[in-house]
């Protein structure tokens, strides 16, 4: 019941339940908790979970001949997740994330990825899930120096080991939107 009372919450704060169906979805036997409640502008605030993320998307600026042999494709295009470390509360590990058509790869870089190589591990699925490592390096970013109210975002993203195939270097080339969460 206390599923169904939080998604009845859910869709009440989301504006697809009226007040009246909203207080009947709750009086079904059982009061909601009063921890369970939380108001529309709790939902509505990025402090609520203090994560810092960016979204968008973009194509291969740049691939290396090993990435054409294992058939990857310059017009391939690429949505991008990024979460920055030492934001909010992204904590001291960056997160990036690629994903195609057919295929998704997220990267963990301990500290904030600059324009020097740092080390990475990540995980990918295209039709199986794999473990990699490598290197990544911002070529670009703009603005250089962005914090949690900045709205929009370009990179140049250059990957080692892109796919987790040795010798496929990919630069992704990406324009992004910062998403309260």
């Amino acid at each position: 019941m206390k599923i169904f009372k939080k998604a009845i919450l859910g869709l009440g704060f989301l504006g697809l339940l009226s007040g009246t169906a909203l207080s009947q979805g709750l009086s079904n036997g059982s009061e909601a908790n009063s921890s369970e409640v939380v108001t529309q502008s709790q939902i509505a605030s990025p402090q609520m979970t203090g994560r810092v993320e960016w979204r968008g998307g973009g194509v291969f600026a740049f691939l290396s001949p090993a990435c054409f042999d294992v058939g990857w494709d310059l017009d391939a295009p690429v949505k991008v997740r990024f979460r920055p470390s030492g934001l909010g509360t992204n904590g001291e590990t960056s997160g990036i994330a690629f994903h195609f058509h057919t295929f998704s790869t997220g990267l963990r870089i301990n500290g904030s990825i600059t324009n020097g190589f740092k080390p990475y591990s990540g995980f990918g699925v295209s039709g199986t899930g794999y473990n990699s490592t490598g290197f990544i390096r911002f070529n670009q970013i703009l603005p250089a120096a962005y914090n949690e109210t900045t709205n929009l975002m370009q990179m140049a993203v250059y990957v080692t080991r892109f796919g987790g195939d040795v010798g496929c270097n990919a630069i992704i080339r990406a324009t992004l939107q910062r998403r309260d969460q």
